[in-house]
């Protein structure tokens, strides 16, 4: 913990809090996670933010540790299922407040476990990259020229559909993930509850636009399940109908989308939402419609995570101040 206190300080961020736990996965590529936590406060703005490594395991043994940052404080898309919306003044951090989390974390995992796991740099924390595609793009550049084997992904539910594509540089991004739970959009725009303009098709049009520009990136279409929102197999064939519709999840050989089917995980925000988890058994049920009934292959369940009591933003929300 003073190795990350002293690295942490170092790069302009100062630690407040840091925790290690691990969780188990059910139906997923790997079993298991070891996680490290932090809460930094960002002197700047006088704000915390949150940043993690979650390293990914195989029956014990590492596959890749994912390092995933915040890129602002506090969000303003307002997704009722993070926590994240309901923070007060939002804050874009800049390029190097972005750069520092992923230096302290991955000297973190180096200095503790080795260099020799492959390393991802996750624009998935707090914050939505569409809004900020330059900063997301200059901070990957300097990231990849400190550590030039690592990865990149970024998660976007698409505030900004213009800025989808922007995202498409010379990085070597392994995955774009979109946030796609549902077809029907005055539903969607109920879920991202400040984004009052959204326009699934235009979301989608910019993620055919960057998918242009990079055809080797895989597209992940995240479907989060939710009780009596999405639950229903005609839901989930209607959003895959319109996917399929805008020329994604086609099965054809060169085609780099798929279906990520994610437990909800639990957030004050999203109870006071009334949103509840569909569990494992709904998780397995539309992921058996969706490969049985519309010969989607490339479709898998993510999560849940066994013992996580903490969902998008929920950390930061539990520091309601610097003086906690």
């Amino acid at each position: 913990m003073e190795d990350l206190v002293v690295l942490s300080t170092k790069h302009g961020l100062l630690l407040k809090h840091c925790f290690e736990n691990t969780y188990s996965y059910v139906g997923h590529q790997f079993n298991g996670q070891r996680a490290v936590r932090c809460v930094f406060i960002v002197p700047r703005i006088n704000r915390l933010i949150e940043a993690s490594n979650y390293e990914q395991r195989i029956h014990g043994v590492p596959l890749k540790v994912a390092i995933e940052l915040s890129t602002m404080f506090g969000c303003p898309v307002g997704c009722t299922f993070c926590a994240s919306g309901n923070l007060d003044a939002i804050n874009f951090l800049r390029v190097d407040e972005i750069i520092a989390q992923g230096l302290v974390l991955a000297t973190y995992y180096e200095q503790t476990v080795g260099p020799e796991v492959q390393k991802h740099f996750c624009f998935q924390g707090i914050g939505e990259p569409s809004l900020i595609p330059e900063r997301i793009v200059t901070a990957a550049h300097k990231l990849g020229d400190a550590y030039p084997a690592a990865k990149f992904k970024a998660s976007t539910m698409g505030a900004s559909p213009t800025g989808i594509p922007q995202l498409a540089s010379d990085i070597p991004w392994e995955a774009l993930q979109i946030s796609f739970p549902h077809y029907d959009a005055d539903k969607l725009r109920g879920l991202f509850r400040h984004i009052k303009n959204y326009d699934p098709i235009r979301v989608l049009t910019g993620v055919r636009e960057f998918h242009e520009l990079r055809p080797d990136v895989r597209l992940k279409f995240n479907y989060i399940g939710i009780r009596n929102f999405n639950d229903a197999p005609e839901i989930i064939e209607g959003t895959v109908h319109l996917l399929r519709s805008q020329g994604f999840l086609s099965g054809h050989a060169d085609d780099k989308s798929e279906l990520k089917i994610s437990f909800l995980n639990p957030t004050d925000v999203g109870r006071m939402f009334n949103l509840r988890d569909i569990g494992q058994s709904g998780l397995e049920n539309l992921l058996r419609h969706v490969r049985d009934k519309l010969g989607i292959e490339n479709a898998y369940i993510f999560g849940p995570m066994q013992d996580c009591t903490v969902g998008c933003g929920q950390l930061i929300a539990d520091y309601t101040s610097i003086s906690n």
